[in-house]
């Protein structure tokens, strides 16, 4: 049996597997949970399938040709920014939920001898974030939820200069930065008032973007400006530590994977691992959440298949299905979804990515859920989501190429509008969830503050 027929044979289970498990997903969306076989009601599985098989699918041996452009195209960017901004722009009047309340306490408390607290002291969270603590202050003086809006629209744009600096295509661009815009997960990551991984995505696409201007021009005030943005994000959570992995990943894609290039990386390792020991000593160990059966670092508790479950299956399907199934999708969404299955279907087909991008992008995604890794089994209330904020930007990358390798322009702007309209929708049905969380917990909190005044 040649490889070519085993290519081919591969290729055709995996549509067949994509097609069964998109089904799947499309069916619970419409009609609520049901019994085929086995009960759907969570298609948590079958989103995990229908995602890993696409991503496998967008591998290509034969890439197509990426609509390369000289300069950037702002006015794609603006247009992004803006779409962005208004899908967005209803979190500005959520109510506060849950730990919001205690951020929000810290935020009125948050001064100069606070900031220096934060700075030399492990957190009473059992983490070491003291720049993401500092910037609470400012949620105090300009307002809830407006600070983390202004972050998400800056880290659009970081990603609009990232994705045109690595393929040198506009179109790409756009749409790698309009599907981290308005990906379904934002609800949380942009409403929730912890903004650590705005931070930390902020810092580490920064830093790679003064790490990439630095090999281009060996100036070495763009490697130390590197170091310096990358500590920032040390300091705002812990994604952030995967960033001297993220620049040799880079320096392999660049073609540069040279001995004094390699070189290059290490004071960004050195900073980390610097970082990592003096954030030990504070905590006392290495920290994190507590698993409240055993009292050890949740991150010390990952076994094996629960690793494997979470970058091959769970991850996949939040990206390409970032839906609260807490509550039954909308028929628009349904809809939406439909033609997002098909849209995805089409792109699979006609798609020659290329393994080279295809890989980057795949390998960004699985490289920055490492540290997350442990608390990727989110589960169908999307509880959580935040976490995959920086790993998005890998999955976004590979959408973007994948669309922009479709040779004809209106089949691929259609395919591309598709996706960025479920994208929306998904948005949308989880801001909605959200919203109404957070005025009940308001409510709630309305209802104990009286009692307490009258019982006082």
């Amino acid at each position: 049996m040649t490889s070519e027929l085993v290519r081919g044979l591969t290729r055709c289970l995996l549509v067949v597997a994509f097609v069964l498990s998109a089904a799947a997903v499309v069916a619970r969306a419409a009609i609520g949970p049901f019994r085929f076989l086995l009960l759907v009601n969570s298609p948590l599985v079958s989103e995990g399938i229908c995602a890993l098989a696409a991503t496998l699918l967008l591998f290509r041996s034969r890439p197509g040709e990426i609509r390369s452009s000289a300069t950037m195209h702002m006015g794609g960017l603006a247009a992004v920014l803006l779409i962005t901004a208004l899908c967005l722009l209803p979190i500005l009047s959520f109510p506060l939920v849950c730990d919001e309340y205690v951020l929000a306490v810290l935020a009125r408390n948050m001064g100069p001898q606070a900031m220096w607290h934060a700075l030399t002291h492990g957190g009473e969270d059992h983490f070491f974030r003291p720049l993401a603590d500092a910037s609470l202050a400012l949620d105090g003086m300009a307002g809830w939820h407006l600070l983390s809006l202004a972050l998400h629209l800056i880290n659009t744009a970081l990603m609009f200069l990232f994705s045109w600096r690595l393929f040198r295509s506009a179109r790409a661009a756009f749409w790698a930065a309009a599907f981290f815009g308005i990906h379904g997960t934002r609800a949380e990551s942009v409403a929730f008032l912890a903004r650590f991984d705005q931070l930390a995505v902020l810092f580490v696409l920064g830093g790679l973007l003064l790490f990439d201007r630095y090999l281009e021009s060996r100036r070495g005030w763009l490697l130390a400006a590197s170091c310096v943005v990358m500590l920032c994000g040390l300091l705002s959570k812990e994604s952030a530590y995967v960033f001297p992995l993220l620049a040799l990943w880079l320096l392999a894609f660049r073609g540069q994977w040279t001995r004094d290039r390699i070189r290059d990386t290490v004071p960004s390792f050195a900073i980390t691992a610097a970082t990592f020991v003096y954030r030990w000593s504070l905590l006392g160990g290495i920290g994190g959440y507590t698993d409240r059966a055993t009292g050890r670092p949740q991150i010390l508790n990952i076994h094996l298949l629960a690793l494997v479950k979470a970058l091959s299956l769970r991850l996949w399907g939040i990206l390409y299905f970032p839906i609260n199934w807490s509550e039954q999708p909308e028929p628009w969404l349904a809809a939406a979804m439909a033609a997002a299955v098909l849209a995805l279907l089409g792109l699979v087909l006609l798609a020659r990515t290329g393994w080279r991008k295809a890989g980057f992008a795949v390998a960004f995604s699985l490289l920055a859920s490492l540290p997350v890794a442990h608390m990727l089994l989110i589960g169908a209330d999307l509880r959580g989501a935040a976490h995959v904020y920086l790993p998005s930007v890998g999955f976004c990358l590979l959408l973007s190429l994948a669309i922009d390798s479709v040779h004809q322009a209106p089949l691929s702007g259609a395919i591309g509008a598709a996706l960025l309209v479920f994208q929306g929708a998904a948005l949308l049905h989880n801001n909605l969830i959200w919203s109404r969380t957070a005025q009940l917990a308001e409510r709630e909190c309305r209802i104990i503050a009286r009692e307490s005044v009258v019982s006082g």
